[in-house]
């Protein structure tokens, strides 16, 4: 598997948050483009060297979006009703980017963690890196 050619979405795997979010694209990736990796992963350790457990990252195919620029590609990519919400691109990055660290700064408070990364189902295991 190239890694560079795929759709990989990095998410922080203790986030309830995030864990929501990753079961909301796998319920709407009805052409199972997305793959994904918790960033506590040794996957992620070493293709991500760099990252931060508050950001969400988006890789499509070579090139790496983070925050809010990583979730509006990600539903632009899900199709259908979810590409409207490329329009927030016009807003700017740092607009955009202080809403999505006001969310990450009160995830854990507000949504809980878990003890441990999601552990993908036995259907769900081939869309997970580790």
């Amino acid at each position: 598997m190239n890694i560079k050619e795929k759709k990989i979405i990095y998410f922080d795997g203790i986030c309830l948050l995030c864990s929501v979010l990753v079961n909301f694209i796998m319920l709407h990736d009805k052409n199972n483009i997305f793959l994904f990796s918790a960033l506590q992963s040794d996957f992620a350790k070493k293709n991500l060297p760099n990252q931060n457990l508050d950001t969400v990252y988006y890789q499509n195919n070579s090139k790496i979006y983070q925050k809010s620029e990583a979730i509006l590609k990600i539903l632009f990519d899900l199709g259908g009703i979810w590409k409207i919400f490329i329009v927030f691109l016009i807003l700017p990055k740092f607009l955009r980017d202080f809403f999505y660290d006001v969310v990450a700064n009160f995830r854990y408070r507000v949504w809980g963690k878990q003890l441990e990364c999601r552990l993908p189902s036995e259907s769900e295991k081939s869309k997970f890196i580790y």
